[in-house]
């Protein structure tokens, strides 16, 4: 697989982690305040645009919308076989 391709695979199972973590964990906590004020439009987070748009670019933004992954296995299974489409 390309470069770029596992780059965005990293980036996806990694944005899923982060937001299936616990709700005291500092990561999430900064997550969920970065998205909050992304969503508002107070800032602009790149890293949540391109999270957005790769979602988007994969037929996969319902997970975005929802901000939740039942089964990570399964979300990792499906952003690779995406991508290597």
């Amino acid at each position: 697989m390309p470069l770029e391709l596992q780059i965005k695979s990293r980036v996806l199972c990694y944005w899923a982690r982060l937001f299936n973590s616990k709700d005291d964990k500092i990561s999430n906590v900064l997550y969920r305040t970065i998205l909050s004020l992304h969503v508002s439009t107070i800032i602009v987070s790149q890293w949540i645009s391109y999270v957005n748009n790769t979602l988007n670019e994969l037929g996969l933004s319902y997970y975005f919308e929802s901000q939740h992954v039942d089964n990570f296995s399964h979300f990792k299974n499906i952003v690779k076989c995406r991508l290597k489409n």
